[in-house]
């Protein structure tokens, strides 16, 4: 899909001289989402990833995510149902990873151990960090309602991740608004 390539191509075209920070070398980049626990959340940060990649020559991208918690009281099915552990998050990230030519590595944490805000930290060669602020993070283009039709096999994370970077589809937002801050992390 080009979620991710059209959200680099909005923050690249709405934040002045970002383009010109991310150009002089990235060092390191980590995704923060306590909520990064379904297939489409976590396929569309790797969208991203891969934007990034393509455009800065990063492969390499750490994602801290909470443990899954999948209440949903049947087996998943489609694409915006949680993952049931880690296990299986850790698998599709590879996997999802190997197909966009990146590589993904996750850390888990209970939530409480997690900011509840979303952010993507930049490290840059220089010594800057640039840090994204997602209001809603990847979640607000990733509920339930707009996908629950579109299945996907929680048994073959392979092929599911095949699919996905190759599928096309609608990305629908939760319905209100929401906001990216993109700005200069003073540490």
């Amino acid at each position: 899909n080009e979620f991710g390539q059209k959200l680099y191509e909005l923050l690249i075209e709405k934040t002045s001289n970002l383009e010109v920070e991310l150009n002089s070398g990235i060092e390191r980049i980590v995704y923060s989402d306590r909520y990064l626990v379904s297939p489409i959340s976590v396929g569309l940060v790797c969208s991203f990833f891969a934007a990034i990649k393509e455009n800065h020559q990063c492969n390499s991208f750490e994602i801290e995510t909470s443990y899954p918690d999948n209440y949903q009281g049947r087996a998943p099915y489609c694409i915006a149902d949680n993952f049931n552990n880690v296990d299986e998050i850790a698998a599709f990230l590879s996997s999802v990873g190997e197909s966009l030519g990146i590589s993904v590595y996750p850390d888990f944490l209970e939530k409480f151990q997690l900011d509840h805000g979303r952010y993507l930290n930049i490290e840059l060669k220089s010594g800057k960090t640039i840090q994204l602020l997602f209001d809603q993070g990847m979640g607000y283009w990733a509920a339930r309602r707009p996908y629950s039709r579109i299945k996907f096999d929680f048994n073959n994370f392979e092929q599911e991740s095949v699919e996905f970077t190759n599928r096309s589809f609608d990305i629908k937002s939760t319905g209100g608004g929401s906001y990216i801050v993109v700005h200069e992390l003073s540490i």
